[in-house]
């Protein structure tokens, strides 16, 4: 009789999962069908061949659903939270757990870090030519209105913290992309290239520069990087990160600000930093008389009070932000584009005042 019991307890549980299952999916069909179907007819028309046509079908109806399916989040959510308990990794094609509980950022659809580090897939001649170009140009518009220009790329955290990444990851190439894209900026242009990447490895080995469950650097980060720049444009020597003072605060875990990493696998609840770092300002500082214009991306966010410890005034535009007439608005002396690692391969697109700077040009 208990044996009964326990095999009509387990059908009811199983039916009622796949019930809600079977229902989630079919719900997200009908809500987003045209699309899908859309989407699926693009796919087709790209192929002659019929086993290729049904392959590339199949694969893109499947990702075109899983992209729309309704709760999705909170079910990966789940999925990386068993998949935890019962083996120690993540089922997850975004968030690597790494020694020590670090995690790291493996998508390929925001850029793609784990390939940056490993160092394939270089960056075509004619993309870094495009590149410089595009910089190049921008360069000038800047500098017919008086304004001096420098880019700052700022290096992946698993670059920096690579000795947390698990065995699994290795370098093919000590020289990556990225690496290979600057080095080409500095021989065919005289746009200045900060590009603190050994300062900030050197730096990681005792310091907390990154967040341990977040893609970001820290203001610390940001204060490294802060002091290559000024030495390379203004032949400032270097403030070491010791005798800046920073202000350790407490985070919440909930503050949607951090933990990002661990929030898209759900498990915010147990990986989560506790502490970040402020600089502290010095009334007494002398700054350099200049405003800057800094354009860049999420990094900018830290970035950002440490320029303004340096220089008079400090305005920030995220690159994908309205900026038409910014440049009129805030009459910088200096504009900083600034672009984290992954993003590196989006500068032959960059754009200004919402036109590209081919057309511009």
């Amino acid at each position: 009789m208990k044996k009964d019991s326990f095999f009509i307890r387990n059908c009811v549980v199983t039916v009622c999962a796949l019930s809600i299952l079977g229902g989630t999916g079919f719900a997200t069909l009908i809500r987003h069908f045209r699309e899908i179907q859309e989407e699926v007819g693009e796919t087709a028309n790209q192929y002659q061949d019929l086993v290729q046509k049904t392959e590339a079908v199949i694969t893109k109806s499947d990702d075109a659903l899983n992209e729309r399916l309704a709760f999705r989040r909170y079910f990966a959510a789940l999925d990386s939270n068993l998949k935890y308990f019962l083996t120690g990794e993540f089922a997850s094609n975004q968030v690597l757990l790494g020694k020590e509980d670090w995690l790291f950022y493996k998508t390929t659809t925001d850029g793609d870090p784990m390939t940056d580090y490993i160092g394939t897939e270089p960056y075509s001649e004619e993309k870094m030519k495009k590149t410089v170009w595009n910089m190049e140009n921008f360069q000038t518009m800047l500098e017919r209105k008086g304004i001096k220009f420098a880019i700052a790329v700022i290096p992946n955290k698993e670059e920096v913290y690579e000795r947390y990444l698990p065995d699994t990851i290795q370098k093919e190439n000590e020289k990556n992309r990225t690496d290979l894209l600057v080095e080409y900026l500095r021989e065919t242009t005289d746009i200045p290239i900060v590009y603190p990447k050994e300062e900030l490895c050197e730096q990681a080995m005792t310091e907390m520069l990154y967040y341990k469950n977040d893609t970001h650097w820290n203001q610390k980060g940001a204060f490294v990087a802060t002091q290559v720049l000024l030495e390379q444009l203004y032949q400032k020597e270097k403030i070491q990160l010791s005798d800046q003072d920073f202000e350790t605060v407490t985070l919440k875990r909930a503050d949607p600000n951090y933990n990002d990493l661990s929030r898209m696998v759900g498990m915010d609840w147990k990986f989560y930093d506790r502490e970040s770092y402020e600089i502290i300002h010095s009334e007494e500082k002398e700054k350099i008389e200049e405003t800057v214009l800094l354009i860049g991306d999420s990094f900018g966010a830290s970035f950002l009070p440490c320029l303004q410890e340096e220089f008079e005034e400090v305005e920030y535009c995220h690159r994908d932000d309205e900026n038409n007439g910014i440049l009129e608005a805030v009459k910088p002396d200096l504009v900083i584009l600034e672009y984290v690692e992954r993003y590196t391969g989006q500068m032959d697109e960059f754009m200004w005042d919402n036109v590209s700077i081919t057309s511009i040009s």
